[in-house]
């Protein structure tokens, strides 16, 4: 599971899939944690394909090479799927609440059934 810089990534990787997480408590440290645990549950769920993150204080971006791990993670984080643009092969949103966050701790560790 490959974790790659952002820029590096689009620029190796043509229209890749893409999760957005956005956070209810719009803060650094909140982003930071969810990156932390989205990067574990890409561990836990095997992510094969790149992967890169992007964050600022209320959303971390996630893109994805692979479909397949695209919508695991997509399943997993409970993400609507929302299309697809010029840039991005497929699109999906979900918003970070504390519940949500407990719920993606909750399945370190473990494989989910995703």
């Amino acid at each position: 599971m490959p974790e790659m810089i952002w820029k590096e990534f689009l620029a190796a990787h043509y229209r890749p899939h893409l999760i957005v997480a956005k956070s209810i408590e719009s803060d650094a440290r909140s982003i930071a944690d969810a990156e932390t645990l989205v990067r574990h549950l890409a561990g836990t769920l095997g992510v094969r394909g790149n992967f890169a993150f992007s964050a600022d204080r209320s959303e971390l971006w996630i893109a994805v090479e692979r479909e397949i791990d695209a919508e695991r993670l997509r399943v997993v984080l409970a993400a609507l799927p929302h299309g697809s643009s010029d840039e991005w092969n497929s699109m999906a949103f979900v918003q970070l609440d504390q519940n949500a966050m407990k719920r993606i701790a909750g399945l370190r560790g473990r494989k989910p059934t995703a």
